[in-house]
């Protein structure tokens, strides 16, 4: 799985890479072709997304601070 590194330390999955738009489309229309593993990794997206929204430490402005490490991230994979 692609993984996008920030500057903050912390690696995120790449919603830009291949493997990620695979998985979510058979989470979609494939459901039975799916892994242990790849099952892992969309429970990851899901708690990484989760935390985001409703960690009490997360404040909107460290949300967005966070969003635009990873925008910043996908930039520099694509130049």
């Amino acid at each position: 799985m692609e993984r996008l590194r920030l500057s903050d330390g912390t690696t995120w999955a790449d919603p830009t890479g291949a493997e990620y738009k695979d998985l979510a489309w058979r989470c979609i229309h494939a459901q039975h072709t799916l892994t242990p593993q790849e099952l892992m990794q969309i429970a990851e997206f899901m708690e990484s997304y989760e935390m985001l929204i409703t960690h009490p430490a997360f404040t909107l402005k460290k949300v967005a601070a966070k969003i635009r490490m990873i925008r910043e991230a996908i930039k520099k994979k694509t130049v």
